[in-house]
């Protein structure tokens, strides 16, 4: 299921605190986990840590030493701004044609991962830890979870899974951090198309964790849930757009207050909500987008086509462009002083 970044580890443990965000014993038992790493970052930028300081120091040396013995290369540490505190360890193994990866964070017990990728994109992945094995898999990916195993134990697991049998895509140290991000988007692209966390999952976790659950609070988690997922759906259609683009931060950071996204799943509702979230609409204007007639089967597209095509409201939005990552969705731009307007908490457009 779970991709080589620590979706078997450390991204997993924040999937699956976010699922059971509702569940009033988890929330409690977890609360400070929960408010700190929540949500899932859509992107994530991992930098070279020239002096790392590990929580869990011994067990690090303990498991670097494991890989080294393995005929693993160590690449380095390094940090993830998006998620204050991981700090992981990068190994590769050009032979076997593998890569490896200690983690390490400050919530958590230290978990290692141990990967290969086939040219068809499949994977096969092994870990230390069980964490998040309620969520459902991603197609492709197989995972394989030993909990408290060796290096020596995952290692030999994935290379006898029928998955890894034949030939497997070559790997480098400069191919590290590239698969790195890109294993990352894959799998917060596909978990936002298939809709956030299922009402299954929610379910699934609650018996892991041995709690009997009504089916009043796997709604209530559910509701909770869909709420989250249509914010990071947006914000991850943004961040394909600037994948596709190849903004540099600089540009991005210039444009990101005045773009937002609208995916097809949103409703009318939704759609004004996000349009009212960005540029402040007056009285006036949201009773114009609120007026807007929609049909059985309509999707955000067609709203947002209507507003733009209409100009209702005198909203002056432009579309930028489109992307079908994680969902199709139009990224439109909102026109200057709106977002001067948004942020003054004005609700009207200042002049420029």
């Amino acid at each position: 299921m779970l991709t080589f970044l620590k979706i078997l580890g450390i991204i997993a443990v924040v999937v699956f605190l976010a699922l059971v965000l509702g569940l009033r014993w988890l929330l409690r038992k977890l609360r400070g986990v929960v408010e700190e790493n929540l949500p899932v970052p859509c992107r994530i930028h991992p930098e070279p840590e020239p002096n790392p300081q590990w929580v869990h120091a011994t067990d690090i040396r303990g498991f670097a030493d494991q890989f080294r013995a393995l005929g693993f290369e160590e690449i380095g540490a390094f940090s993830i701004p998006e998620m204050g505190g991981l700090q992981f360890l990068g190994f590769v193994h050009t032979g076997e044609r593998f890569f490896g990866c200690v983690y390490d964070h400050r919530k958590l017990d230290p978990t290692f991962d141990v990967i290969c990728t086939r040219p068809d994109d499949s994977s096969v992945s092994g870990t230390n830890t069980t964490l998040g094995e309620s969520l459902d898999q991603r197609p492709g990916r197989e995972a394989i979870r030993i909990k408290n195993a060796s290096v020596a134990e995952i290692f030999e697991a994935v290379r006898a899974h029928p998955g890894s049998a034949g030939e497997r895509t070559p790997v480098s140290a400069e191919a590290f951090l590239p698969y790195f991000r890109k294993a990352h988007a894959d799998y917060m692209n596909w978990r936002l198309k298939k809709g956030g966390a299922s009402r299954e999952e929610i379910q699934r976790q609650a018996a892991q964790e041995g709690q009997e659950v009504t089916d009043e609070i796997i709604e209530e988690t559910y509701q909770c849930m869909r709420e989250q997922h249509l914010e990071q759906l947006k914000e991850g259609c943004l961040a394909q757009f600037l994948d596709e683009r190849r903004l540099s931060a600089a540009d991005w950071e210039r444009q990101q207050a005045v773009t937002l996204a609208i995916p097809e799943s949103l409703n009318r509702e939704e759609v004004v909500e996000t349009i009212d979230n960005a540029m402040t609409l007056d009285d006036e204007q949201r009773h114009q987008l609120e007026q807007l007639e929609t049909s059985f089967g309509q999707t955000g597209l067609d709203v947002i086509a209507q507003i733009v095509n209409r100009n209702v409201g005198s909203l002056q939005l432009t579309k930028l462009g489109e992307v079908n990552e994680p969902v199709r969705a139009w990224i439109l731009r909102i026109p200057e002083g709106f977002d001067d307007a948004a942020n003054s908490g004005t609700g009207k457009r200042l002049q420029p």
